[in-house]
């Protein structure tokens, strides 16, 4: 969602539902995805996020707002307190804002949702604010105060706020 075209803001919206998914994906409790020029503003997630088990042997991006964010995204006063939990991941991005890539701007946001991943096969990143990033600009004014737990893992990232590569 979201163009240089056609600019996309979401703003000031709650979700209290929880979601299980059970195939490679990008999953937000806000937005799977974000492109360039998108802004989520102000929106909060209460509903957990549930991925017993991914299909297909592809990464997938998890996050409390958004799955993945591209490199002109912004996401700023959002809040997450749902629980993130994965089951049996092959490869995988996991925040507690967002899971991760290219990421502009992820301001004043806060999570307070529990992380939980039980087995990873090849490398994980796990992160309170950005399961992994590679070009963010910003991450600032940012809060992480959930539990972050991984067992049977191979290759695993953890960082309080975001592991950059």
């Amino acid at each position: 969602m979201g163009t240089e075209e056609k600019p996309v803001t979401i703003e000031n919206c709650m979700v209290e539902s929880s979601v299980c998914i059970t195939a490679y994906t990008n999953a937000g409790g806000i937005a799977g995805r974000i492109n360039g020029h998108a802004n989520l503003i102000g929106c909060e997630n209460r509903g957990d996020i549930k991925i017993p088990r991914t299909t297909g042997g592809r990464k997938i991006l998890v996050g409390g707002i958004a799955g993945t964010a591209g490199v002109d995204a912004r996401i700023t006063h959002c809040e997450n307190r749902g629980n993130i939990t994965v089951r049996y991941a092959v490869d995988a991005c996991i925040g507690g804002i967002v899971g991760g890539e290219s990421i502009a701007a992820v301001v004043n946001c806060t999570s307070a949702g529990d992380i939980s991943l039980d087995t990873a096969l090849q490398k994980t990143f796990i992160g309170g604010i950005a399961g992994k990033t590679q070009s963010a600009r910003v991450i600032e004014g940012c809060v992480s105060t959930g539990k972050i737990t991984a067992e049977n893992v191979d290759q695993v990232h953890i960082d309080r706020i975001t592991n950059v590569v």
